[in-house]
């Protein structure tokens, strides 16, 4: 359910990150002290990746790898071993489903090297 509902979401949005806080609550269960954290830190990357769309494709590339960065670093202090691996799923399915709807980020070989963030 989850992964159709993201796709769905994916292919909507121009953000390849874009997840709502409602489906990561429901993904992740999280607790109300993480879901105003989750909230801030989710609405942060999304601006991020909403800034670097105005920028230059090279530029782009680094902006938005700098946001999975960060975004990565700020989630892992939030939720607990588990959820954050299913976070990292999460983004790969993103990811994945974002390539396929479109070649422009490839942030693969990111994540794939970077789990342990």
């Amino acid at each position: 359910m989850i992964c159709r509902t993201l796709k769905k979401k994916s292919m909507v949005s121009k953000e390849p990150f874009s997840i709502s806080v409602e489906n990561l609550n429901r993904y992740l269960d999280l607790s109300p002290n993480q879901f105003n954290e989750v909230s801030e830190i989710n609405s942060y990357f999304l601006e991020l990746q909403k800034k670097s769309r105005k920028s230059t494709p090279d530029s782009q590339k680094k902006q938005v790898m700098q946001a999975v960065y960060d975004n990565l670093q700020s989630m892992k202090n939030v939720l607990s071993p588990k959820q954050y691996q299913r976070y990292l799923i999460l983004l790969n399915v993103l990811n994945s489903n974002q390539l396929k709807a479109s070649k422009k980020i490839d942030t693969r070989m990111y994540l794939a090297n970077n789990m342990e963030i």
